[in-house]
């Protein structure tokens, strides 16, 4: 009983670690969080990051993949369509997308970790 019980509590830490991984990419930069800063943000040990993920690179691509791309929270297009409407169209999606990150922290964070803080290492 108690393994089961800590397996379904380790299973609630996935999300938890992720969202911690992204304010502290976010804070810190990709390149200057470690594994322990996330742990710390997410009132864990190191040990049940490892349980998730066995890297923080394993862990930063996790973070990416569970994000829904832009198109998909895009309403649909209508079927046709025309010439003249079609730059209006394009600035609907726009705005969208942009209002979309702008009132979401989340999404915020994330474009500052993609535009400003995913640092290549020194060579």
């Amino acid at each position: 009983m108690y393994g089961q019980k800590n397996k379904r509590r380790g299973a609630t830490h996935a999300p938890l670690l992720i969202d911690a991984a992204i304010r502290q990419f976010a804070l810190r930069g990709v390149a200057n969080t470690t594994l322990t800063d996330i742990a710390d943000a997410a009132g864990v040990t190191r040990g049940a990051i490892y349980w998730h993920f066995s890297s923080k690179s394993q862990l930063f691509n996790e973070m990416w993949q569970q994000q829904l791309p832009l198109r998909e929270l895009l309403p649909p297009p209508a079927s046709q369509i025309s010439a003249s409407d079609l730059l209006h169209h394009l600035r609907e999606k726009f705005i969208f997308g942009l209002q979309y990150i702008a009132e979401d922290p989340r999404q915020r964070d994330l474009m500052q970790i993609l535009y400003h803080k995913c640092e290549l290492p020194a060579t």
